[in-house]
């Protein structure tokens, strides 16, 4: 009735009965697909250039990639100008900052133990508790917005106990000082608030700091109290401090009957005492005569006035405060100090009495029948014929009374240059010259009586004289030096200017008479005693010196002057050197004429021909004289010793001693070894200075020589050769030579494919060097561009530097405004609250 239809018929067949669904994956590309995938271009990245003619042999066309060829310029700028930038005003330095890497005394074994060590103690040290993970921030308990350890109502409060351990400063800073320990606006933006107990804590350091040092000061004072007590015992031991009366607590006073003289003192001084203030400053250029001085003497009152004035002279004293102020000042008086100089002159008078007394001092030392009236001025004769006639005694703080009564001699100072001689003849075997001008010294102490200064003086410049004339002698003892020494030095002190005056007056004397006789003449005594008197009276040196300086000068002048003919005169010359480099400080200074006389010297020393010249003229130039120092035999087993100034100066030795001329070439290479060293700062002259010694000092006959000698002059050698060799590094200026250019060898240039039938044109001179300027210009154009680039890139870099900074500061700005809001917040809802 119907037609049978299929149900299946329509539908697809169902291969997945469960109903589950299953995809097919996209195939995806493959790589071979990728790799023949081509790169888009961009028309817009090529620059095509047509030339406009066409040119046989060239291309015809060039495409070029600008975009490419900026971008690969802005790189190049990056690296190395970027870098540059990032590196100006940065110095790295990379330290080995490693445990044990820079101490050599390690070994590697340690270097490792002792790494271990650190790395056990600081796991231990960032460890706090065996419950904490490492890593994990602690929690912070807060209320209403603060922290619970800033709230002081739950920490423990210390006992009162704890303030006795503060210093009161600290503690009255602490409590009274405005709360500067709770305050708040003490404490740094982004640290925590200090509790009590921290801030008490450091607190307490310091006050022990401070009692540390308190203690510190006074066991370093009593160190130096104990130092004091043991110095006084050790004066007192040696008796030094015989004149010295200490008064004890206990000790009382024997009363003392008073004098009339003592009485007449004591007013005086309480006078003096009282009107401190109301005395007359000395006036320049005023001289008191005799009539005027003898008015105003002080006439003593009787004792009937002396008891009227006794009770209205009442002694005042000053009272201060801690401050320095004064507490018991009178309202209507004014006390003044002021401080006066008894004699005062003026500038112009001192300076006119000086050239006097220069005068004076030249004619003493130059005439033998003076009085010595000059040494003394009208003054000072009027003060010794007052002090003859009174018998008043004054006290002494430098000298013993004891002393001075008990040496008092019974005759007066000499006044003439003779009377003195008849003095020091007649002194009995006993009694030195030093003994003698001791004790005169001591009793004419200038502190006793007015002028006094001026005879002792006087006295000064008789033994002078007497020292001069008596080593000018040839009977002279060499003994004697330290004697007059010695005495002119206690002479000396009392006056040094005055000696200074007198030493260069009889300095210019020995000048002035060598110059006026012979030059040439050998040295003596008397001036080697001079100059060794001057080096034990006076501190001398070399440089800008009074005396020191003027020495200097006369001892080169007779050095260079003396005539050098046999060994005694070379040993005399050479004394004075020797004297010059022991006597005399900051020698270190270059003597020419010392180091040519030692170069001379040398040149005695050894066979030397007339062909050669000395570097003076005072040696000889003839046989013998010229090689008196020359040791032409064996004399090894010949005993030297240091020379003898009696032998010297008295004759005592034999020109032809070997022992005197072994002991002067000894003293001349010491001499030259103390130069040799002492010039070593002289780096430029060095060489130049000691390269004609060292060839001296190697010609030397050493094989004649006694062992020692020969030493002696072998390490001289050596010690000036090496000095040399190192200061010898200078190179001369010279012309430098430029190098010779050689030609260039050129091998000829075949063309394969030459055509003869083709013309050969020439280049113009003129179009080359247009095309080269050409040329030139475009890389300069280009040159330019560049540095514009270059410069544009350094500014876009600094501006950016500027702005990444500007950003950071403005970002800090606003997150501490945010913070101080926030916080004022807070703070407005407290207070609210409250």
């Amino acid at each position: 009735m119907g037609k049978k239809t299929s149900k299946s018929k329509g539908k697809p067949k169902q291969s997945n009965p469960g109903g589950i669904k299953t995809y097919k994956p996209k195939s995806k590309f493959s790589v071979d697909s990728k790799v023949t995938k081509e790169k888009k271009i961009n028309p817009f990245e090529f620059k095509f250039n047509r030339n406009k003619h066409e040119v046989i042999g060239s291309k015809k066309s060039a495409v070029g990639a600008p975009g490419l060829n900026k971008k690969r310029a802005q790189e190049i700028r990056e690296k190395n100008l970027g870098a540059h930038l990032d590196r100006l005003g940065k110095t790295n330095v990379i330290k080995d900052k490693r445990l044990g890497q820079n101490d050599a005394s390690l070994t590697e074994d340690q270097k490792a133990e002792l790494r271990f060590k650190f790395q056990r103690e600081k796991f231990f040290t960032e460890k706090t508790s065996k419950y904490t993970l490492d890593g994990v921030p602690a929690e912070e308990l807060t209320h209403k917005g603060s922290k619970l350890t800033n709230i002081q109502k739950y920490e423990k409060l210390q006992g009162d106990d704890d303030d006795g351990d503060l210093d009161p400063a600290v503690f009255a800073e602490a409590n009274f000082g405005g709360g500067e320990f709770d305050s708040a606006n003490l404490i740094p933006l982004g640290e925590r608030q200090k509790t009590r107990r921290e801030v008490l804590q450091e607190v307490i350091t310091k006050s022990k700091a401070i009692k540390y040092e308190k203690q510190k000061e006074k066991e370093d004072m009593a160190d130096q109290t104990k130092e004091l007590d043991n110095l006084l015992n050790t004066l007192r031991s040696e008796g030094k401090l015989g004149s010295l009366v200490i008064k004890k607590e206990g000790d009382q006073e024997a009363p003392v009957e008073q004098t009339k003289t003592d009485e007449s003192y004591e007013a005086i001084f309480k006078e003096l005492k009282m009107d401190g203030g109301k005395m007359a400053i000395a006036e320049k250029g005023v001289k008191i005569n005799e009539d005027r001085k003898r008015k105003l003497k002080f006439i003593p009152d009787d004792d009937e006035t002396k008891k009227a004035k006794e009770p209205e002279q009442e002694e005042f004293e000053l009272v201060f405060d801690e401050q320095g102020k004064p507490i018991n000042m009178p309202k209507n008086e004014k006390f003044s100090i002021t401080k006066l100089r008894a004699g005062s002159v003026s500038e112009s008078e001192d300076s006119e009495d000086n050239d006097d007394s220069d005068d004076d001092i030249n004619q003493m030392i130059q005439d033998d029948d003076l009085d010595g009236n000059c040494m003394l001025d009208e003054d000072e004769e009027d003060a010794d014929e007052e002090e003859e006639e009174s018998d008043e005694g004054e006290d002494d703080d430098t000298i013993d009374q004891d002393d001075t009564v008990a040496e008092q001699p019974s005759t007066d100072v000499p006044s003439t240059y003779e009377q003195l001689k008849e003095v020091l003849e007649a002194l009995p075997a006993s009694e030195s010259i030093f003994d003698y001008v001791s004790n005169i010294a001591k009793v004419y102490h200038p502190s006793k009586k007015e002028g006094n200064k001026g005879k002792l003086g006087r006295l000064f410049v008789f033994l002078l004289r007497i020292c001069d004339e008596t080593f000018s002698k040839e009977t002279a003892s060499i003994q004697q030096i330290p004697v007059f020494s010695k005495s002119l030095y206690i002479l000396m002190k009392f006056d040094p200017d005055f000696a200074l005056r007198c030493i260069k007056a009889i300095l210019k004397k020995k000048y002035t008479k060598r110059h006026d006789g012979n030059l040439g003449s050998p040295i003596t005594l008397d001036l080697v005693v001079l100059f060794k008197v001057i080096s034990d009276l006076f501190v001398t040196d070399t440089y800008l010196h009074l005396i020191g300086t003027a020495a200097t000068l006369a001892l080169t002048e007779a050095i260079t002057n003396v005539h050098v003919k046999c060994a005694e005169d070379a040993a005399k010359s050479n004394l004075l050197i020797s004297m010059f480099i022991g006597c005399f400080e900051k020698n270190e200074f270059y003597n020419p004429e010392i180091m040519a006389h030692l170069q001379g010297l040398l040149m005695l020393c050894v066979d030397n021909g007339e062909k050669e010249n000395f570097p003076t003229i005072q040696f000889p130039l003839v046989q013998p004289y010229r090689t008196c120092l020359v040791v032409k035999e064996e004399v090894k087993n010949v005993n030297y010793s240091p020379i003898s100034l009696t032998k010297l100066f008295n004759g005592g030795y034999d020109e032809n001693e070997a022992s005197l001329t072994l002991s002067v070439i000894n003293s001349i290479l010491v001499n030259v070894q103390y130069f040799a060293v002492a010039y070593t700062d002289m780096a430029c002259a060095y060489t130049a200075i000691f390269k004609p010694i060292v060839a001296l000092i190697k010609r030397l006959p050493t094989s004649n020589y006694p062992q020692s000698l020969s030493k002696v002059a072998s390490d001289l050698c050596r010690l000036v050769e090496s000095n040399c060799a190192k200061y010898s590094t200078l190179e001369r200026l010279g012309k430098p030579q430029s190098e010779v250019k050689m030609l260039k060898m050129l091998e000829p240039e075949f063309d394969t494919h030459f055509n003869p039938e083709r013309k050969k044109f020439g280049k113009d001179q003129a179009g080359v060097t247009k095309q080269l300027q050409q040329k030139l210009k475009q890389e300069t154009k280009g040159a330019i561009k560049e540095l514009r680039k270059d410069a544009q890139f350094i500014a876009q870099k600094k501006r950016s530097q500027m702005a990444a900074i500007n950003q950071e500061r403005i970002d800090k700005t606003a997150t501490i405004v945010k913070q101080l809001r926030g916080q004022e917040s807070e703070a407005k809802e407290k207070n609210y609250k409250k």
